[in-house]
C-alpha cells in the first residue's frame, strides 16, 4: 500500500503538479485524503526524501524539491543482502570513530528525528589487500545503536546487527552518483581532495516504514566498481 502512496507522490511531483518548493500534505491529512494509514503515509514520505524527491522538517514538512537527473532502479533485496555480506567478507573494515551526537539537519530529515536526538555515528576505512579504497559513515538511533559496540561493527555486517537488535528490514533504498571527495575524507584514504568520488547513501527501513540506519560511503571513482546480475 505504501508504494502505491509513493508512486501516486512521486508522479505529482514528476509532472509539475508538485512544484519544488511546494510543501506536501501532512502524514495525517494524506491518510485521511487516500484512506489509509498514517504509517503507510510515513513511510511513503520516508522514501521520497531518501531518494532527494522532498525533504522533510518539524517545522516545515515535506518540501517537493528539484528532479534529480537519476534513474531509480529496483532489485531484490534478498540478493542486496548476500552482495553486501560478501563484499564484507572480501574486504577489512578499520573503525576510526565510535560516538552518540545529534546529527545533522540533513541526517534527521531522513529520520523524521526531533531536535536533541541522538544518533550512534560509526566511521571506518574500507581496505583491500592493504590499499583503502573507501570511507563509510553510518548512522543509527541511540536506542538501536546501543544493542552494538564499536568492535561489533568492526566484525559484523551492520544488517546482521540490526537483525541482532531485533529489527526486521523490510526495504533498503541505495543511490549511487557522482560527488567531489571531501578533503578530510581523501586524506584517510589517500585519495586528492576535491577530485572525482562516488558517493553511495543507503536508508535502511524496518517492518513500519521507519528509516532505521543511513549510510553513506565514499570512495575514489577509480577504485569503484558497481555490478548487479539480474535473474
Amino acid at each position: 500500500m505504501y508504494r502505491q502512496v509513493y508512486e501516486l507522490l512521486l508522479e505529482r511531483i514528476a509532472s509539475g503538479e508538485s512544484k519544488p518548493g511546494s510543501k506536501l500534505p501532512t502524514e495525517i491529512d494524506l491518510a485521511k485524503s487516500l484512506k489509509v494509514s498514517s504509517i503507510t503515509c510515513r513511510r511513503a514520505l520516508q522514501e521520497l526524501a531518501a531518494e532527494g524527491y522532498i525533504t522533510r522538517t518539524q517545522r516545515r514538512g515535506s518540501i517537493v524539491q528539484p528532479m534529480p537527473a537519476t534513474a531509480v532502479m529496483s532489485a531484490s533485496l534478498d540478493r542486496l543482502l548476500g552482495a553486501t555480506k560478501m563484499g564484507r567478507w572480501r574486504a577489512n573494515f578499520d573503525v576510526l570513530e565510535f560516538e552518540y551526537v545529534v546529527p545533522p539537519k540533513d541526517v534527521m530529515q531522513i529520520f523524521g528525528a526531533n531536535k536533541g536526538d541522538m544518533f550512534q555515528r560509526s566511521a571506518s576505512v574500507i581496505s583491500r589487500r592493504g590499499h583503502k579504497f573507501a570511507h563509510v559513515t553510518t548512522w543509527t538511533p541511540e536506542l538501536i545503536g546501543r544493542e552494538f559496540s564499536a568492535s561489533d561493527v568492526k566484525k559484523h555486517n551492520h544488517l546482521d546487527l540490526l537483525k541482532r537488535a531485533g529489527i526486521e528490514v523490510s526495504q533498503i533504498v541505495q543511490t549511487i552518483g557522482g560527488h567531489p571527495m571531501p578533503a578530510a575524507i581523501a586524506k584517510l584514504i589517500d585519495a586528492k581532495s576535491r577530485s572525482a568520488a562516488t558517493r553511495m547513501t543507503r536508508t535502511v527501513f524496518d517492518k513500519s516504514g521507519s528509516a532505521v540506519e543511513y549510510i553513506v560511503a565514499y570512495s575514489a571513482w577509480d577504485r569503484y566498481e558497481y555490478r548487479i546480475v539480474m535473474q
